[in-house]
């Protein structure tokens, strides 16, 4: 069962500064666990890179900041900033303090995939035993997320596809 949940937590430093909203998804997250379901948990944080989407590319500031520059530096910035955004994205954006968070409320019954709908979720999904969960790395960090892309929605329903044949 897939389930979109608001895990939008503010992070210092990579601590969670305040859990009450992934408080308030306990009990249905507990419910879901407790009659024995798979669950796929999604959720974004923030407003990062899409950093796993192909040829991400520089937010508007960024883009301005580059174009400011003489045009023999632009190429060398665009990397810099390029590098630098996927780096401080992954790191600061992470939903991994989430998954951890949710492990100490729920006895450990929480995995935490590093993509969203890449190997290693698929290979976590798999995994999965009745009462137990899996977390997906922030879908934000794939630019279909926002723009309501079908593919990517369907990527997203074909994770659950794969504990129904089961």
């Amino acid at each position: 069962m897939l389930v979109r949940c608001d895990f939008n937590v503010p992070l210092k430093d990579g601590v969670i500064t305040s859990d009450k909203r992934i408080v308030g998804a306990l009990p249905t997250i507990k419910y879901l666990l407790d009659n024995g379901a798979k669950v796929i948990l999604c959720s974004h944080m923030g407003k990062p890179h899409s950093i796993f989407t192909e040829g991400f590319g520089l937010t508007k500031k960024e883009k301005k900041k580059v174009e400011e520059l003489p045009v023999e530096e632009q190429a060398a910035a665009k990397a810099e900033l390029l590098a630098k955004a996927l780096k401080d994205d992954k790191k600061k954006l992470t939903l991994k303090p989430v998954a951890d968070r949710l492990n100490e409320l729920l006895d450990g019954k929480v995995t935490f995939a590093e993509d969203i709908v890449g190997e290693d979720a698929k290979a976590k999904v798999a995994a999965l035993k009745e009462g137990e969960a899996v977390l997906l790395e922030n879908v934000r960090f794939d630019a279909r997320e926002t723009k309501n892309n079908p593919e990517f929605a369907k990527e997203l329903s074909e994770l659950g596809d794969i504990f129904v044949q089961d």
